[in-house]
């Protein structure tokens, strides 16, 4: 994946207050997965595998999903299912915050946008 920028005014982001530690610790680990159209598989376990590979044996896939409704709630995620039946993700201000280089997505795309 790309690298990512992130401005100076998250740490005044008012959604990102409402996050706990875990919760925006999961944001964080969700922005490097995400493809340049800010979608990301949102399946639990590989939010752990990928998010949290060298913590497997203190976060669980439930602990990821917990922590993932807490993304939806603030409307900083949306989950959605793609055409072949899997779990996805999207950065619900991605085109705000990031810039596109890629030409195709990785992922399919919502069609809730």
């Amino acid at each position: 994946m790309p690298n990512r920028f992130l401005k100076e005014s998250i740490t005044t982001s008012v959604s990102l207050s409402h996050l706990s530690a875990e919760e925006e610790r999961l944001f964080y680990r969700l922005i490097v997965q995400a493809d340049d159209f800010g979608c990301f598989q949102a399946h639990p376990s590989v939010i752990r595998a990928h998010g949290f590979s060298l913590l497997l044996d203190t976060v669980s896939a439930e602990d990821c999903q917990r922590w993932t409704r807490g993304l939806v709630a603030e409307n900083i995620i949306h989950l959605y299912t793609g055409p072949d039946g899997k779990p996805y993700g999207h950065f619900v201000n991605w085109e705000k915050y990031q810039q596109r280089r890629a030409v195709n997505p990785k992922w399919p795309l919502p069609s809730c946008d």
